[in-house]
């Protein structure tokens, strides 16, 4: 719980699951996914700010492909609800390739 002083998080809180293997064909590649929730509270909800901020949250999927030798391909999906009232949602659809030499 935050400092109803200082932080306007009143509440926040994260959670994820990740894997190896999950296929015998693919046994070094990883996935997870994760979700996160902050409610907003304290001194900034009696503030002009707060009638524009509501609670967010968000999610992430990912899967990492291990290709020859030292390399890897992450292909992540990530999604927050706007913390700002009549902002629509982000989406990012990302790829990531790490090559460790």
């Amino acid at each position: 719980e935050g400092d109803d002083e200082a932080n306007p998080i009143k509440r926040a809180g994260t959670g994820g699951l990740s894997g190896r293997g999950l296929s015998p064909r693919r046994c070094d590649d990883t996935c997870g996914i994760a979700y996160f929730y902050a409610r907003l509270g304290g001194p900034s909800s009696r503030t002009v700010l707060s009638s524009l901020l509501t609670d967010v949250q968000g999610a992430e999927l990912y899967y990492t492909f291990a290709l020859a030798g030292s390399a890897a391909l992450t292909v992540d999906f990530q999604w927050t609800d706007s913390a700002i009232r009549g902002v629509q949602d982000a989406f990012l659809l990302a790829c990531r390739l790490n090559v460790d030499f």
